[in-house]
C-alpha cells in the first residue's frame, strides 16, 4: 500500500509540473516555444496515461500471486 501512496504523490506532483511548465511556456516569447509547448501538452496526456497502465499492470500482478 506504501509504494501506491508514492506513485500516486509522484504523479500528481508531476503533473502540476507538466501543467506549470505549459502554462510558462505558453506565455514566453521564445523562438523553440511553440515546440517545447507542443511537447509538454503531449507529456501532460501522456504520461498520466502511462502511470494508469502501470497500475492496471501492478494489480493484475497482486491478482496472480
Amino acid at each position: 500500500m506504501n509504494g501506491k501512496r508514492i506513485l500516486a504523490l509522484t504523479a500528481v506532483v508531476l503533473i502540476a509540473l507538466l501543467y506549470l511548465a505549459t502554462l510558462i511556456l505558453a506565455f514566453t516569447g521564445s523562438p523553440n516555444t511553440p515546440r517545447l509547448l507542443m511537447a509538454s501538452l503531449f507529456c501532460t496526456i501522456v504520461i498520466p496515461v502511462i502511470i494508469y497502465a502501470w497500475q492496471m499492470v501492478l494489480k493484475i500482478r497482486d491478482k496472480e500471486n
